[in-house]
């Protein structure tokens, strides 16, 4: 330190450098310092937003990709689940059918079966004429779900054939007749869905005989 023929202080040369720095706020750093504070400065800049983006269009095509993957697994399970209502279907027409035999041979009654596109009804002979079960817990009317439907051949004529051909007077009387003594109207009855490749037949032999097909081709 040094005083001028004023009296006014003044600063050592040698001292002016650091005093200036610190009245200015920066300081001196060594070359391979500056480096490695500007690689650090430049690894902890934020990324610019549109570098690890999505674009419009991207995120477009990910949306579509998404509807079809949900689109083909909800037509999937609908599919899955017609399968399944045309399966009970089929299984419970077959048990009714052979519990109505088994009914008719331990009654010593014959017990008839009337067909409609939608529906089938168990009937009962009451001395000469046809009645309906419908008041019985299990023979009662049964109405199929409206995607299944029912088409019947009666010893190879279908029902359609048949009531054309005996007219009016037969809205009472059944197509199938299960005798007290186990035998059975020969008949098929085939149980589909629409746009469905798959249905079921149930067959039956005049001897008693019933079998349940599944049939995978709807041509066959």
């Amino acid at each position: 330190m040094r005083t001028s023929a004023a009296g006014i202080w003044k600063a050592s040369p040698s001292k002016r450098p650091w005093h200036a720095a610190a009245l200015t706020g920066h300081c001196r750093v060594s070359p391979a310092a500056a480096a490695s504070v500007s690689a650090h400065g430049r690894a902890c800049r934020p990324a610019r937003v549109g570098a690890c983006g999505f674009t419009l269009v991207e995120i477009l095509v990910v949306i579509i990709i998404i509807g079809v993957v949900l689109t083909a697994a909800s037509l999937s399970l609908r599919a899955d689940r017609r399968v399944e209502i045309l399966r009970e279907e089929a299984e419970r027409l077959l048990a009714l059918t052979r519990l109505a035999r088994e009914e008719a041979i331990q009654r010593g009654q014959e017990i008839g079966l009337r067909f409609e596109p939608d529906s089938y009804a168990f009937l009962g002979l009451q001395g000469d004429r046809w009645g309906s079960l419908a008041a019985d817990a299990v023979f009662r009317d049964r109405t199929l779900p409206p995607e299944v439907t029912l088409r019947v051949a009666v010893e190879g004529v279908t029902l359609e054939r048949i009531r054309r051909r005996a007219g009016r007077g037969r809205e009472s009387m059944p197509d199938v007749v299960i005798w007290s003594s186990g035998e059975i109207t020969p008949f098929r009855a085939l149980l589909a869905v629409e746009g469905l490749e798959r249905s079921y037949a149930l067959e039956a032999w005049a001897a008693g005989k019933l079998r349940l097909q599944r049939i995978d081709d709807k041509g066959a």
